[in-house]
């Protein structure tokens, strides 16, 4: 029994120093030393200027924005009826302020000679736009479209060349073709398949029923195809 405790002894004064020569870094407190160079100061600044000035045209950008004020006339200098010269394809942005003041109810009434309409929505004497428009003829089909979301505008088509007759169109003016779109409302107007062989003047109007101030577009597209 001696001996055993003896051994005992012994063993634990060995296990000991085994025990001694352990460095446990796990015990007691230690700084940090966590060297995550991490710097990720979340700066973002984000300055959105948004300055869209946008003034609600459904986010269109070929919308008409009808509160601009539209600048001086730009009539033809030789001519009482007619405003400019329309080109095939190209969109034209117009406004009735500073246009002519010839077109009337004389000339669109059912009794005229030009036969536009057979019951008038007004006495139309309001300052209108009107387009001289070469029709390359070639047998195309000509497709006239009016954009009038400010205001209440009708569209005219007369084929007519002023340059080779006496001036502007009367009223007791024989032989003239005459087409009309008058849809009620602030709506487009359409005048589609003008046909011709050569190549053949025609007067675009834009006018409207009563005194009226409003902008517009209006587009010629052409092609061999009705």
């Amino acid at each position: 029994m001696r001996h055993t405790l003896i051994l005992l002894l012994m063993g634990c004064e060995a296990f000991k120093q085994v025990d001694q020569g352990v460095i446990d870094t796990g015990l007691g407190p230690r700084p940090e030393t966590d060297t995550d160079t991490d710097t990720d100061t979340d700066t973002d600044t984000d300055t959105d200027t948004d300055t869209d000035t946008d003034t609600d045209t459904g986010g269109d950008p070929n919308a008409i924005d009808c509160t601009v004020v539209p600048p001086g006339d730009g009539n033809l200098p030789d001519l009482e009826c007619a405003s400019a010269f329309l080109q095939e394809g190209v969109p034209t942005l117009g406004n009735t302020v500073g246009g002519v003041n010839y077109f009337d109810e004389r000339h669109y009434a059912g009794d005229s000679n030009w036969y536009c309409l057979p019951f008038l929505k007004g006495e139309y004497l309001s300052s209108e736009r009107v387009y001289l428009f070469q029709h390359p003829g070639e047998d195309k089909w000509c497709d006239v479209t009016l954009e009038s979301p400010c205001a209440d505008l009708d569209l005219f088509a007369i084929r007519y060349n002023p340059y080779s007759s006496s001036g502007c169109p009367q009223a007791e003016t024989l032989n003239i073709q005459c087409d009309a779109s008058v849809t009620n409302g602030p709506f487009d107007e359409s005048i589609d398949n003008l046909f011709e062989n050569n190549p053949t003047m025609y007067m675009l109007i834009v006018d409207a029923f009563k005194p009226t101030d409003a902008w517009f577009r209006i587009t010629v597209e052409c092609s061999n195809t009705q």
